[in-house]
This record gives structure tokens, C-alpha cells and sequence, in this order.
């Protein structure tokens, strides 16, 4: 146990992030000291890797760092939330730092904003502030900005000023980092970047550990479940009441029909019927779709049993009305008696039919 101690102590893990073309494998191999990992000057890439880990010494020290593939470097419009969790398959006993890379010069997007958003899904809202590093690359560009204060003999503390002087979403990421911020320069001060970083780094006090991660992310899936449900309830109720909208204009239409009109017309009748009951079959099988795929939508059940029911119930009927309605359009004859007795056949049938359908749309509103 002694030995692994004393191996957490003088180890460190450096995971860095950012879209392309910010220098986040220059950065990478500026901290490890070596040429480890493939740099392009490219602003866009055809082609994404996996994230790549690799070892080396500083000193006494042995420094891992765990370059991710771009974010929203692929051609993608929003950062893939999975790929992202999927760093700490390269760090498993966590990070000490969370580098985020931005080229100085560069302004700062939605999208660098969709990158921030990202990492506070994954990694949690105190990742950052904990563990956030604010790395800047294109130092030497900042050699020639004409600061007001240009008595500042420190580089880096005359870019702090000039980073404080930020508003609006660059400002609130400065903020939540507590103004953990390097200007990395490839040109002659490079060392002396990387030796302000590692000082950084070392006045880190909490390792962030898969334990955090894992009760970060579970958190994140279950608030990504609860949102997806709200989404699919929303979706139903609407089809529901749209549903409900058409059964009630038919109920309406029927009703404002006279009897004889309804025998005349039992064909077309018919067919408005298995319109309606084709769009409710429809409606009750995605339903039940959902609730296979999320346990959560079962509270739905009853409701949709409460439906299927009032629906078989319309449909069991359904042939004995059809029947009637066949039947008093053959016994349409010029004998009035009969004609009476028809038209007194049709009108109850088709009250019971409206009856039914009312009690269909009633189990929709409920």
C-alpha cells in the first residue's frame, strides 16, 4: 500500500479537450516534453481518432496525458456526449487536471460554448472549478498586444489582466476555471509556460476520480431519462388530443346526419368508421411500443388499457350496427309502415353508436 502511495504522489494525469485546430497536440506534447502525439496545422481533419494516451517523465514526476479526439472537429453540430465519457476508459484512476485548449486570437462560439456545456454533463458542474485548466496556444500572437499596464514584466500576468478585462461566456468559463489560465507560446518561452502550468496543476488539491465520474454521469443519464419521458408523454397527450379532435368532429358530423341519410350512406359511413379506428390501433400500439421501451411510461397502462377497452367494446358492436344498417337499406320499400319501422331502427342504432363513441373520446380526455 506504501508503494502505491508514493506512486499517486509523484504521478500525474493531464486530460485535455478541444475542437480542432486549437493545438490540443501541441499542448500535449509541450507538457510531456516530447514530439508524442501527431500535430497538423489544419484547421479541419478528415479523419477522428479515439483518444491517445501517453506516458513520460518530468523530473521526478511521471506524467500521463490523455489527448481526446476533437470536439466538433468531425463535421459533427453537437458533441457526442458518449464519445466524451469515454475518456476515462484512457484514465481510470482519473485526472489531476481537465485541460481545455483554445487558440488565442480565435473568438469564442457557440460551439466552444456546446464544448463547456458538454464537459459539465459528463464530468459534473465542480469538474471545473476543481479541476478546470484554461490553456491558450498562439502565445506568441499576445507578444504584441499593446497592453495598458505594459510596465507588467510577467507575460502571463499581463494576459490574466487581459483575460479579466472578458465578458459575457469566454468571462463565465474564466470564472468557473477560478482563473486557471496559460498562454502557451512555441516560440523561446515555451518552458517557461509549461513550468506556470505544472505550478497550476500543483496547487490542485482533489484528484477527480471515476467514484465522482460515475455518480456524475448516472446523474446526467437519469436527468436525460426524466427529459426524454417529458418529451414522450408530451408526444402522446398530443396525439391523444388530436385523436380525440377527429373522433369528435366524426361524432359531430354523424350527429348533424338524419337517419335515412345514415342507411343511404353505409358504405361511406364504414369507411370513415375504420378511418378513425385504423388512426386509434395506430395510436395504442405506439403506446405500448414506448412503454416496452421505457419502464418509466408504464403509469401509462392503465390509461391505455382503459382505452383498448372502450375501443373493442365500439368495435364489438360495430357489426351488429352494420348489419342493421344492410338490413334497413334492403328494406327500404315504398310501404310507409316499414319505412317507419326503419327509420325508428336506424335512429336507435345510431344513438348507440354515437353512444359509444362519446365513450371512447371521454376515456382520451380523462
Amino acid at each position: 500500500m506504501a508503494g502505491s502511495c508514493s506512486h499517486q504522489k509523484q504521478s500525474l494525469t493531464i486530460a485535455i479537450i478541444g475542437k480542432t485546430g486549437t493545438g490540443r497536440s501541441s499542448t500535449g506534447n509541450s507538457i510531456l516534453g516530447e514530439d508524442y502525439f501527431e500535430t497538423s496545422s489544419s484547421t479541419s481533419t478528415t479523419q477522428c481518432v479515439l483518444a491517445a494516451s501517453r506516458w513520460a517523465r518530468r523530473g521526478e514526476t511521471l506524467v500521463q496525458v490523455v489527448d481526446h479526439q476533437p470536439l466538433l472537429g468531425c463535421g459533427e453540430e453537437d458533441v457526442n456526449i458518449d464519445e466524451l465519457a469515454l475518456l476515462m476508459t484512457e484514465c481510470p484512476e482519473g485526472f489531476n487536471a481537465l485541460v481545455i485548449v483554445l487558440a488565442y486570437g480565435d473568438r469564442f462560439t457557440d460551439e466552444d460554448e456546446k464544448c463547456v456545456v458538454a464537459v459539465e454533463r459528463v464530468f459534473g458542474e465542480q469538474c471545473l472549478r476543481n479541476n478546470g485548466i484554461i490553456v491558450f496556444t498562439n502565445g506568441e500572437d499576445f507578444d504584441s498586444y499593446d497592453d495598458d499596464d505594459g510596465d507588467d514584466d510577467d507575460d502571463n500576468a499581463a494576459f490574466l489582466k487581459w483575460c479579466k478585462r472578458q465578458s459575457g461566456p469566454v468571462k463565465q468559463l474564466f470564472e468557473k476555471c477560478l482563473y486557471r489560465i496559460v498562454l502557451f507560446s512555441n516560440l523561446e518561452k515555451k518552458e517557461q509556460s509549461v513550468s506556470r502550468f505544472f505550478k497550476i496543476v500543483s496547487n490542485i488539491k482533489e484528484r477527480y476520480t471515476d467514484d465522482i465520474f460515475q455518480v456524475c454521469f448516472a446523474a446526467y443519464q437519469q436527468l436525460l431519462e426524466e427529459n426524454n419521458l417529458v418529451y414522450l408523454k408530451a408526444n402522446i397527450r398530443k396525439k391523444i388530443d388530436l385523436l380525440a379532435y377527429d373522433v369528435c368532429q366524426f361524432v359531430d358530423k354523424l350527429s348533424a346526419r338524419n337517419s335515412m341519410d345514415i342507411i343511404m350512406n353505409t358504405d361511406k359511413v364504414n369507411i370513415d368508421f375504420e378511418k378513425i379506428d385504423l388512426s386509434i390501433n395506430d395510436l395504442l400500439n405506439e403506446i405500448e411500443e414506448q412503454i416496452q421501451k421505457n419502464c418509466a411510461l408504464k403509469e401509462l397502462k392503465y390509461k391505455v388499457q382503459k382505452i383498448k377497452n372502450e375501443i373493442e367494446e365500439t368495435k364489438g358492436k360495430m357489426p351488429n350496427i352494420l348489419k342493421w344498417t344492410k338490413f334497413k337499406k334492403n328494406l327500404l320499400v315504398s310501404t310507409p309502415v316499414v319505412n317507419a319501422v326503419a327509420v325508428a331502427i336506424s335512429v336507435k342504432v345510431t344513438r348507440n353508436w354515437k353512444e359509444q363513441f362519446k365513450n371512447v373520446v371521454q376515456a382520451f380526455v380523462d
